[in-house]
């Protein structure tokens, strides 16, 4: 989301700043299982672990999810029209290290005969 259609509440925007990591610590979330979830999720998503994406992308995969908000249909997902790619592909230049996606890639060989 571009940061000129985000919220201007200095609350949500130092979101971008910590680590989902971080503020799952801070806010008390220490469950093992749990934490394993959402670093997983983290990584199938963004390319990175929850130590490396900022607090507002982590709480973002969630909050987009099967929303029931004011403005959209019931059910809508909130998402990028290019999904997550672009981000992927060009990151963050304020905060390259928690926001850049990993590109993954897995190569197959054939097996000998």
């Amino acid at each position: 989301m571009p940061i000129a259609a985000s919220s201007a509440d200095a609350q949500w925007r130092a979101l971008d700043a910590l680590s989902f990591t971080a503020w799952l610590e801070r806010e008390g979330y220490r469950s093992a299982a749990l934490r394993w979830y959402l670093d997983y999720t983290c990584r199938d998503d963004y390319g990175r672990g929850a130590d490396q994406v900022s607090a507002y992308a982590g709480l973002h995969y969630f909050a987009s999810r099967a929303g029931d908000a004011r403005n959209a249909e019931r059910g809508a997902v909130l998402t990028w029209p290019d999904g997550l790619g672009a981000r992927c592909q060009t990151g963050s230049p304020r905060r390259p290290g928690l926001s850049r996606g990993a590109t993954a890639r897995r190569t197959a060989s054939a097996a000998p005969a």
